[in-house]
């Protein structure tokens, strides 16, 4: 008998011993042993799971079914199983019991299954009370693991559980990766596991993020989606796209009665917004919660939106039509918050990153989404206690931290420094094997910013030896960009340590230089580039004559690209290659946070617009995307000088081609 046939041996004991009356003692002359024993029987023929035992009360009054997920990874796709062969019908509090429980350790079975099965996931199935409905759930569980005994078992060990991939959704969201993020709202609708409506909240989300606000406020069911329970990201999404299209115009002017016009004409100006828990929104959301409490003469809400709003970290952005609508209550006479009718209840309520960290064991994380970031203080100001946090979690809730990166990334932006933290999250994704492109233009954005502050020699070291240890399972020519934005970020800091930055260089730039004639021709170039900088003697040229450059300085007119990121120092290095390689280009950048007359002539006088989205603020993309035909619309898939400059040339190949 194998090692694991001795383990399952004992779990069995355990769990049909004391506190179980299913099968007491497994003892063969039991009346209703042949209804455990399929279960017991597929436990001893099942090489991977799930395992499905069941429990009753000796009084006979509960009756449950304990489903075992030995690896985790596949807790969803057991989930979405149990979901279709027995469903709410059969299960109590559905909907909580998919959620894995961690084990009561005073309770003699579960502490049983948390010592043979530690790191798996536990799922508990409470039958109805009618003996009938228990007698289904038990048909329809056998059935269940009779059809999971004839799935291959790769179909299993290649399927992302659904968490992970919505991790990396908002990771590539909020990292630039728009490409990655496309392809992974493909796969989270191929893979099923959560709503039609999530899934639907999902593709708002990053139409926002891209600044197509027209095609987000025609998106085919809106409305029906605005009414059921969605996340205050979607509710915010919505009124960004309501400030381009029909507000931030006649603001701008100063016209607020055509704002006021404009907006209630819209179908999408509902009273259910004003109910929302709108206190962490961004400026243009609550300039349009105030006009809709003018419009719908809400009176309360307009007073709790203008002290929002004004004590927002981008009050001073606030148009002057919009401020001169707020109401400015006397300090002595403060008025009191009133109800959020809309807020649906978090499982615990937390306040901070590090308490977020500390808490994981007891919290929910299908509500990580719901918590205000944006309302917390910053992870800079506690940076070291969060990275020790970041540090010194297990493996389950490691990965599980990592579906905050991407409010992360959002909260730091381009202005603070949480190096520590940044570095933590670096190691994370080594630790996991975070290598998807989504990831890989994560990762660049947390080594931007763990280099932001400056960096002690030893730590400096430490880190490109993190990054080089795992380089062979993401170097090459596929991931050119992604490569070069890292060298890229070392060439734009401070180097403490000239011979870690030539090594960790030579040695990431190897897998590219072997297949030189795959890469692009501006990975090439910028490649020479960098290896220039940092003192590296590489060629990059082609040993045979190619024609793959496309002749853009024969374009007549003059081709005139605007860039558009909030990083200055990659728009300056962008702008200086491409007069270099493109010196009859006519190129122009913009870092604006907000539309206004100087970004709309950019725009307007532009053929090619490229957009790093990165931390981008809806009011200067929408703006963009408001103003600019879509077709000249690019987008870079990431934050670097590279992905800028790779996207660059893919806007322009299109163009001239």
């Amino acid at each position: 008998m194998s090692e694991a046939e001795v383990e399952l041996e004992r779990l069995l004991t355990s769990f049909f011993g004391e506190g179980n009356a299913a099968w007491p003692g497994m003892d063969p002359n039991y009346r209703w042993s042949s209804r455990v024993v399929p279960f017991v029987e597929n436990a001893r023929r099942s090489r991977r799971g799930p395992l499905v035992l069941p429990r009753m009360s000796y009084s006979g009054n509960l009756f449950v079914l304990y489903v075992i997920v030995p690896d985790p990874r596949e807790t969803v796709f057991v989930t979405e199983l149990i979901r279709s062969f027995a469903g709410p019908t059969l299960i109590e509090t559905f909907d909580r019991a998919i959620v894995p429980v961690q084990p009561d350790q005073r309770d003699v079975v579960e502490h049983g299954i948390a010592a043979a099965a530690p790191r798996a996931s536990i799922l508990k199935l409470q039958a109805a009370s009618s003996n009938s409905a228990r007698k289904e759930l038990t048909d329809s569980m056998i059935s269940m693991l009779d059809m999971i005994g004839q799935i291959p078992q790769r179909n299993l060990q290649h399927r992302k559980p659904i968490g992970r991939l919505l991790a990396e959704f908002d990771a590539a969201l909020s990292s630039g990766a728009t490409d990655a993020s496309l392809e992974i709202l493909q796969q989270i609708e191929s893979v099923g596991g959560i709503t039609a409506t999530n899934l639907a909240a999902l593709r708002i989300r990053r139409l926002d993020k891209l600044g197509q606000s027209r095609s987000l406020l025609d998106y085919e069911g809106l409305t029906d989606v605005l009414l059921q329970h969605v996340s205050g990201a979607v509710h915010e999404s919505v009124l960004n796209a309501l400030w381009t299209e029909f507000v931030e115009d006649p603001v701008s002017r100063g016209e607020v009665d055509d704002a006021l016009a404009a907006l209630s004409a819209s179908p999408l100006a509902m009273r259910l917004f004003l109910g929302v828990d709108y206190s962490a929104f961004g400026s243009c959301a609550l300039s349009v919660i105030a006009l809709l409490a003018i419009h719908f003469e809400d009176e309360r809400t307009l007073t709790d939106a203008s002290t929002v709003l004004l004590a927002s970290s981008s009050a001073a952005t606030i148009p002057p039509a919009i401020r001169s609508l707020l109401h400015i209550h006397d300090e002595a006479n403060p008025p009191e918050p009133s109800p959020i009718s809309n807020q649906v209840p978090t499982t615990a309520a937390v306040g901070s990153w590090t308490e977020l960290l500390h808490r994981l064991d007891t919290f929910d994380p299908a509500q990580l989404s719901t918590q205000k970031f944006a309302s917390w203080p910053s992870p800079a100001d506690d940076d070291a206690a969060l990275a020790d946090s970041f540090d010194n979690l297990g493996d389950m809730h490691a990965d599980m931290a990592w579906s905050v990166v991407g409010p992360f990334l959002e909260s730091i932006g381009y202005t603070e420094a949480a190096p520590l933290s940044a570095r933590a999250l670096i190691r994370n994704a080594i630790a996991f094997d975070r290598f998807s492109p989504g990831d890989l233009a994560t990762i660049a954005a947390l080594l931007e910013i763990a280099l932001r502050s400056g960096m002690k020699q030893v730590d400096y070291v430490d880190l490109l030896l993190e990054l080089q240890s795992s380089y062979e399972q993401w170097s090459s020519p596929g991931n050119a960009p992604f490569v070069l934005d890292l060298v890229d970020r070392l060439a734009m800091s401070a180097c403490p340590d000239e011979d870690a930055r030539r090594t960790f260089t030579a040695t990431v730039f190897a897998p590219l230089l072997r297949h030189l004639p795959r890469l692009h021709p501006v990975d090439r170039d910028f490649g020479a580039r960098l290896s220039s900088e940092v003192g590296l003697e590489l060629d990059w040229s082609l040993r045979t004559a190619t024609t793959d450059k496309v002749d853009f300085e024969q374009s007549q007119p003059a081709l005139k690209v605007l860039l558009y990121s909030l990083d200055e120092g990659v728009l300056a290095r962008c702008a200086e290659q491409l007069g270099q390689t493109s010196p009859t280009l006519r190129v122009a950048t913009a870092h604006d946070h907000v539309g206004g007359p100087q970004l709309k002539e950019k725009v307007r006088n532009s053929d090619i617009i490229v957009i790093a989205t990165r931390c981008a603020k809806h009011a200067a993309t929408g703006f963009i995307g408001k103003y600019a035909e879509s077709s000249k619309i690019f987008f870079a898939q990431g934050s670097g000088s590279a992905s800028l400059l790779r996207a660059t040339y893919g806007a322009l190949e299109a163009v001239v081609l």
